[in-house]
């Protein structure tokens, strides 16, 4: 019983890793980036979409993100 959980749990985590990496993969092969849909929004300005990317640090190189 005690492995079949611990078996179940690692299975968990590399599930998890998985979809991460690929969610991750789409978001960032998608036109436009992961900031795309924020430049749609009509009370967005230029100035405000590059603070945002700068805050959330997608302005950083891929590994680093």
């Amino acid at each position: 019983m005690h492995r079949y959980l611990l078996r179940r749990l690692l299975q968990a985590v590399v599930v998890l890793g998985l979809v991460s990496g690929v969610g991750f993969a789409v978001l960032h092969l998608a036109p436009g980036g992961p900031a795309a849909i924020y430049a749609l929004t009509p009370s967005m300005s230029a100035e405000d979409l590059a603070r945002l990317t700068r805050e959330l640090g997608l302005d950083r190189p891929v590994p680093e993100q």
